[in-house]
């Protein structure tokens, strides 16, 4: 072991995941995963090296339609807990629909989240659908929430057009990020395009 951010010395931790899944019937399924980390960091308090403990938790539902959509809802509880810091929690609850339409020729995603961190240590990750080849998870910290749509467009084989527009609204500021990346403002959108050719 060597130094790391937030370690300045050699350090250890532990990490457990459990997952657990449950078919009921044939429409519908439950999963549940619980995490626990154990790591530590430097502590400004004692001036040592001090276990960080970090524990999340996550439950969804998942329902296929008889239609062929598929509608999703998850909770997500994240708790943090370091020496001589205040213990902070996280809750997080989202839902998605999906849908192909013209005999499959169109997907639609819908997605929403309505999130509550009383820190950043206790930021909860989400899965959002998005772009081939992108990363699709993302940080909710703070108050607020998040709508999204995805639209995937396949024009014939080789071709496809993907579209997607998000916006996160935040309860708990006025601005958002800082430097050149500031918003005065309690929200952000963002709108992506994405064409997909195959030669």
């Amino acid at each position: 072991p060597e130094p790391r951010y937030g370690a300045s010395a050699p350090s250890n931790g532990m990490d457990l995941r459990m997952e657990a899944d449950w078919r009921v019937g044939r429409r519908d399924a439950l999963y549940a995963t619980a995490r626990f980390k154990s790591k530590q960091k430097d502590c400004k308090y004692t001036g040592q090296l001090e276990y960080c403990l970090t524990g999340r938790y996550r439950l969804r539902w998942m329902h296929d339609c008889r239609s062929g959509a598929q509608l999703r809802m998850q909770f997500f509880y994240v708790r943090y807990d370091f020496i001589a810091e205040p213990i902070t929690n996280g809750y997080a609850l989202t839902g998605s629909f999906s849908h192909s339409l013209l005999e499959e020729r169109l997907d639609v995603d819908l997605s929403a989240a309505a999130f509550h961190t009383q820190s950043y240590d206790c930021r909860v990750s989400v899965y959002e659908s998005g772009f081939r080849y992108s990363y699709n998870f993302m940080s909710l910290y703070g108050k607020g929430g998040r709508l999204a749509v995805m639209v995937r467009y396949r024009l014939n084989a080789a071709m496809q057009l993907n579209v997607k527009a998000g916006g996160t609204y935040y309860l708990d500021r006025d601005e958002i990020s800082s430097s050149h990346q500031r918003i005065a403002s309690s929200h952000k959108e963002d709108i992506s395009l994405q064409f997909i050719t195959k030669f």
